[in-house]
């Protein structure tokens, strides 16, 4: 008998893993062969003066974190799937048919209604990951924003991450177990129950909002990348948070994806060093 084929549900699970080691490599790749230096935004030699965990800490860290969360995810998916699009149901290429036609007149088989139904289509799809965003943003900001405000969650927690005050690519989850599964974790298994993400949304989500984290940590500002070209609008890039990671950014840029919470809270860096700025050990 031949093993059966991987099912949607499945394929959510590895879908974060996958994508965290994939934007790794890629930037480990580049960094390796010197490639792209016009867009290196600090010193080479500054990631290995300050940071308090080795890289070989880390990546033993990071692949036992991943067997973790992928077994899980694929137990989780087990037992509360993610909700199945209906066909014809609110929101499918089928609804946007019908309510063309309810609203224009246009048949189906017509080229103005297929056009539009899968432009709608397309800009529902795209809505719906910036909802699940802005939840995730939302949560991962106030859990960020009291680790730096509670001593002890910051002392016993979050100091853990920030262990790394040069990040490099694949550090990008190095947290303490309780911040992978209240913060990151939780946060975007609340974003993806509350906007109700099926199997393939989950898929895109989770491998996205890894990529962004990934490169978040990098140490290059590509133009051409889209997280680059989306920092441009909101303001939350590579800069920004390695900003945070920085011994003077400490308190300052919390959030990951947007920065209207951190304007709000007045949490964003506004003092004059840059990450070019070379320094010695942190004491």
């Amino acid at each position: 008998m031949s093993p059966t084929a991987p099912t949607l549900v499945q394929w959510v699970a590895p879908s974060p893993a996958v994508a965290y080691w994939a934007a790794s490599a890629f930037y480990n790749a580049i960094d390796a062969l010197g490639l792209f230096a016009q867009h290196r935004i600090r010193p080479s030699d500054e990631e290995c003066k300050k940071n308090l965990a080795t890289r070989a800490a880390v990546f033993r860290h990071m692949v036992i974190y991943h067997a973790v969360a992928t077994s899980f995810l694929l137990v989780a998916g087990e037992m509360f799937p993610p909700p199945v699009e209906k066909q014809g149901g609110a929101g499918t290429l089928e609804w946007f048919y019908f309510v063309l036609e309810k609203l224009f007149g246009w048949q189906a088989e017509s080229s103005m209604a297929y056009c539009c139904s899968w432009a709608l289509r397309a800009a529902y799809l795209v809505a719906r990951q910036f909802l699940a965003l802005v939840i995730l943003d939302t949560w991962v900001f106030w859990c960020h924003y009291f680790e730096h405000q509670v001593p002890w969650l910051y002392r016993n927690i979050h100091s853990v991450h920030l262990q790394l005050y040069t990040p490099f690519p694949f550090g990008a989850l190095y947290n303490h177990w309780a911040e992978s599964i209240f913060v990151d974790g939780m946060g975007a298994m609340v974003a993806s129950v509350v906007i109700r993400l099926t199997g393939a949304e989950q898929i895109a989500f989770f491998s996205l909002v890894t990529i962004k984290t990934v490169e978040d940590h990098a140490p290059y500002e590509l133009p051409w990348s889209p997280f680059v070209m989306f920092a441009r609008w909101t303001g939350a890039g590579v800069v920004y948070h390695n900003v945070h990671h920085q011994s003077w950014g400490l308190k300052t840029n919390f959030e990951i994806y947007f920065t209207w919470w951190d304007r709000w809270m007045n949490s964003t860096y506004r003092g004059t060093r840059t990450l070019q700025d070379r320094q010695g050990p942190v004491v």
